[in-house]
């Protein structure tokens, strides 16, 4: 059965011309690549059909404002949440939740934690790197 309002191909798809700024799909019935969707939690992952999965795909769920990945394979096993790192308008960098470094952190005033450290660790919530003492 068709697919409302769509048009369905069997080759690949273009625009009318090169200048044409008109979008030709939409990325709901693509293979992989960058999609929004609306969801609630891991059900929206599961909901995209394996035919449309492929290995390094990004998903954002609106909902939550979080992008996920599919990691090693096109199962519901091998999503990941990514962890985006955005500065605030002074170029800090916000850190919610636990931050686990292995080996050192370089930062522009010396080390943080020895080079030969097997685990550098901050365990904690609400972290704020601003070059101070952590």
């Amino acid at each position: 059965m068709p697919i409302a309002n769509t048009v369905t191909v069997l080759s690949p798809i273009a625009p009318t011309s090169e200048l044409d700024t008109y979008p030709v799909t939409n990325p709901k019935y693509g293979l992989g690549g960058l999609r929004s969707i609306l969801g609630t939690g891991s059900d929206m992952l599961t909901n995209i059909p394996i035919d449309r999965r492929q290995r390094g795909m990004l998903v954002y769920d609106i909902n939550s404002g979080l992008y996920y990945t599919l990691v090693a394979g096109v199962s519901d096993a091998d999503w990941r949440q990514i962890v985006m790192v955005v500065s605030d308008d002074q170029n800090n960098i916000h850190i919610t939740g636990n931050l686990i470094v292995s080996g050192y952190v370089q930062t522009n005033i010396g080390l943080q934690g020895k080079p030969d450290d097997a685990d550098v660790e901050y365990v904690g919530n609400d972290m704020v790197m601003d070059c101070g003492t952590y």
